[in-house]
């Protein structure tokens, strides 16, 4: 159950992983009251089965493109190995 609850999350279909959540839920205490599995591992699997579906629902609030997050990163880094060549040039110039 834990498996398709993520497929459903992965394949993006918000409606029916929100649908499924409980029922998937209700199968890890299950497990957690009859010691199959223990208390924190079902705590994970609940938190991380939340995070996932609480982060496709912003993502479908306001998508944002991964060329939008790169660009800034790119910048900087040009920026910087444009400052360390400089830097090197003035101390090549400084020991001619």
């Amino acid at each position: 159950m834990f498996k398709s609850e993520l497929q459903l999350i992965k394949e993006g279909n918000l409606v029916e992983a929100e649908k499924f959540l409980p029922k998937v839920y209700s199968i890890i205490d299950m497990a957690t009251k009859k010691k199959i599995i223990e208390k924190n591992n079902a705590s994970r699997k609940k938190s991380r089965l939340a995070r996932a579906l609480n982060t496709l629902q912003t993502e479908g609030a306001a998508p944002k493109k991964e060329e939008e997050k790169a660009a800034p990163k790119a910048k900087k880094k040009e920026e910087v190995v444009e400052e360390v060549v400089e830097k090197v040039e003035e101390v090549a110039e400084e020991k001619e």
